[in-house]
């Protein structure tokens, strides 16, 4: 499966591009600098680019920005993640990834310590 991480050039956006590397998915990390996404992607071990190349045929998108430029950054990539793709994922493939993406928030909050997924708290981990 294609992953393009949005903002994956910071904390989370890298901690999500290794896990999914290590589960063999083909991962990609955008940044609003090219650039800088294909240096910060080149250290991980995946592919990297602008945000609106890194979209394009993606299965998954996943939005690792601050949360104060989330929804400006999905209006702007609406055109470049539509363009020539079909849905390939499926609704279990999203809850297993959504499962990931609270892991490894969850780890974060642990102090990086492994933990063993499904979680068994599945609560919002800011309102924990």
């Amino acid at each position: 499966m294609k992953v393009a991480i949005v903002g994956g050039t910071g904390a989370f956006g890298r901690a999500l591009a290794r896990k999914l590397r290590s589960l063999d998915h083909e991962v990609y990390i955008g940044s609003r600098d090219a650039q800088r996404g294909r240096e910060r992607a080149s250290e991980l071990g995946v592919q990297g680019g602008a945000n609106e190349e890194v979209v394009r045929g993606a299965d998954l998108v996943v939005l690792a920005t601050k949360s104060n430029a989330t929804l400006d950054t999905a209006r702007e990539l609406v055109d470049a993640i539509e363009q020539n793709t079909e849905p390939t994922a499926s609704s279990r493939d999203a809850v297993w990834v959504t499962e990931i993406i609270q892991g490894a928030y969850a780890s974060h909050f642990a102090g990086g310590k492994r933990l063993a997924i499904p979680l068994v708290d599945r609560r919002h981990p800011l309102a924990i």
